[in-house]
């Protein structure tokens, strides 16, 4: 049934980020036993997503280390394309600060294809609470590698400024973005930086308005 693959891709992911330990267990036992034993996937290809997810999120940092190598070396898992670009987002989960910049200039590298770019960062900054502001300050700091990278004037940029500025929901931010992009050539995303401005304004014209009724409700349930 598609419509229960598309529940189990949904539910499980969600119920290791609340942190569900038996859920989070079993998937990183999954994990290193598929990694030990590339001839024998002990889950559905319909997890493959959600365990490498969960086994960087959640797991040791060599977790990661054993994702990468997946990802570059596909075929020894038989991993399909599919899979292969789900373990290079599953890099971008990780917790750990310095990982997040490690796998952003391994973004940059030969072992991405510009095109993938943006399944790095739209995995990062959606990942963590504060993963957005690393992407942020990534980009500030690398923008004309970013440049040079994809193409002043390519679609695949917009794309990605789409992704690194969308995920903000505070004021400070919006007007941090907007003087920062005030003295740059944005013809190739003209329309991007002010749709990406209006969600951001809106979402945090939404917090303020609803915040201390969410904070009683959350309060009176929990």
């Amino acid at each position: 049934d598609p419509l229960v693959a598309r529940l189990r891709a949904i539910a499980i992911p969600r119920a290791a980020w609340a942190g569900d330990s038996a859920v989070i267990s079993h998937a990183c036992e999954l994990f290193t036993e598929f990694y030990l034993n590339p001839d024998i996937k002990p889950f559905h290809h319909d997890f493959t997503a959600s365990v490498f997810e969960i086994a960087v999120r959640h797991g040791s940092d060599i977790n990661y280390e054993r994702i990468r190598e997946m990802y570059e070396s596909s075929q020894r898992w038989h991993l399909s394309e599919d899979h292969r670009m789900a373990a290079l987002g599953a890099m971008a989960c990780t917790k750990s600060e310095d990982l997040m910049k490690q796998t952003l200039e391994y973004a940059l590298s030969d072992h991405v294809l510009p095109q993938d770019l943006n399944i790095v960062i739209g995995f990062m900054v959606s990942s963590h609470p504060h993963s957005k502001y690393v992407v942020w300050q990534w980009f500030c700091a690398n923008y004309q590698q970013v440049v040079d990278r994809l193409g002043e004037c390519s679609a695949l940029l917009g794309h990605v400024v789409g992704s690194v500025i969308g995920e903000f929901a505070n004021e400070s931010m919006a007007q941090e973005i907007e003087q920062w992009f005030g003295s740059k050539r944005t013809a190739a995303f003209d329309r991007t930086i002010p749709q990406s401005l209006e969600f951001i304004r809106v979402r945090n014209a939404w917090y303020q308005r609803d915040k201390d009724d969410a904070t009683l409700w959350f309060s009176k349930y929990r």
